[in-house]
């Protein structure tokens, strides 16, 4: 899929035409937002992806209920509910999706290989086969990688740099999540050169986290790498 097929984000002459340039009346557009945050006030970092979206759209010339009707799915953290949430908007058949994270893209892939899908906040897009390369996508699915596997290398000599004194680390991916898999498989391969010794753990529930970092604190010489892709 070209990136000049999304006028919607981009500004271009594509899928959604501007408004302004419209010679007739247009039908109302879907979109689809399938999000890993939960939609609570209290979840700062969802509200202001939420506000950016629609600040984006209004700017050039999109508001929602009077030329596009966006589909919110906003999904937690949980896999059940985003694969659920994914398949309901795929059903929607909408003209496009706007997808945060990994696994909501992962999930919406796995429905769908022709509805148009724009992606951010996702981990080596390419390691994880979600597009061909960054230059061209292909498929259905296009949008902007926030790291790629060799940066996660480096992100462990940067710890090293600051705490010298670790000679352990835990790795907390999410399960499942191939973006994720990716990175830490780069921090492995990194660990030996460093002399650090890797524990991972999976982590499939939000409370997870403390278990495992509780549990890791009670070694000597130990730090923390937590991922994630929201």
């Amino acid at each position: 899929m070209n990136r000049r097929d999304f006028a919607l984000l981009a500004g271009a002459t594509g899928v959604f035409p501007r408004a302004s340039r419209a010679q007739q009346p247009e039908r109302i557009r879907r979109i689809g937002y399938l999000t890993p945050a939960t939609g609570s006030p209290r979840d700062l970092l969802g509200v202001a992806q939420t506000r950016g979206l629609v600040a984006g759209l209004r700017e050039l010339g999109w508001f929602d209920g009077r030329n596009i009707t966006i589909e919110h799915r906003f999904s937690g953290s949980g896999r059940e509910r985003i694969a659920a949430n994914a398949k309901e908007l795929v059903a929607l058949d909408p003209d496009l999706i706007f997808s945060v994270g990994g696994p909501p893209l992962a999930a919406l892939l796995a429905e769908t290989r022709t509805i148009p899908i724009v992606f951010v906040n996702v981990n080596d897009p390419v390691a994880a086969g979600f597009v061909a390369s960054l230059a061209a996508p292909g498929g259905n699915a296009t949008g902007i990688a926030v790291s790629e596997a060799p940066i996660a290398g480096k992100w462990l000599q940067l710890l090293k740099e600051i705490a010298p004194q670790i000679t352990r680390v835990l790795v907390l991916p999410e399960a499942d999540a191939a973006p994720q898999q990716v990175l830490a498989d780069a921090v492995a391969a990194a660990a030996p050169s460093l002399g650090l010794s890797l524990v991972t753990a999976a982590i499939r529930e939000p409370a997870d986290y403390d278990r495992e970092i509780a549990v890791s604190r009670a070694s000597p010489g130990a730090a923390s790498s937590r991922s994630r892709t929201r």
